[in-house]
């Protein structure tokens, strides 16, 4: 996959070296962490403090964990969530996600209002094989600010079939 063919935050993830090897590795527990200001919880959950991307893209937290899916508990969600304040990752997730903003599904009248909170860009192909495709998500808090969200689910085809049968079911009952 070619890194320009990617949305514009998506390229900063995956030409992170830190990132890149997270996300490869499926943990952190062999990569070197002494000069990444950072708080581990778990095994299997870390926070990274200041974390830049560039010197445009920086973010006050960045927070790692991989946890059961609760739908299938043989299966693992691994995911990301970056906090910051600038709202221009929301506002502007056309630039960021390469979002269609005109699908049938963000124009129903449901997910219109849960937009003005969240929105849910979809699947993404950041990584080759085997690393799935991210389920890509940027929410809007008032007291927290913006948290983008990359979700890896061990069980992609699963989720994503689910996730389609959900999309169906909003979409057929606006025809009723």
């Amino acid at each position: 996959m070619q890194i320009d063919s990617l949305p514009y935050f998506l390229q900063l993830i995956k030409q992170n070296i830190l990132l890149h090897a997270i996300i490869a590795s499926g943990g952190f527990s062999n990569i070197d962490l002494k000069n990444i200001e950072h708080n581990i919880f778990t095994e299997k959950a870390i926070v990274f403090y200041n974390f830049s991307l560039s010197s445009n893209d920086s973010f006050e937290y960045v927070n790692f964990s991989i946890i059961e899916d609760v739908s299938n508990p043989s299966e693992t969600i691994m995911e990301f969530s970056f906090l910051t304040r600038d709202s221009k990752y929301f506002e502007n997730t056309k630039h960021y996600f390469n979002e269609n903003e005109n699908s049938p599904i963000k124009n129903h009248p449901l997910i219109k209002k849960k937009r003005l909170t969240r929105k849910d860009i979809g699947f993404i192909k950041i990584f080759d094989s085997p690393v799935p495709p991210a389920d890509v998500s940027i929410s809007k808090n008032t007291t927290y600010g913006y948290s983008i969200n990359l979700t890896f689910y061990s069980d992609f085809k699963a989720v994503k079939e689910r996730m389609q049968k959900r999309e169906e079911a909003i979409l057929n009952s606006k025809s009723q």
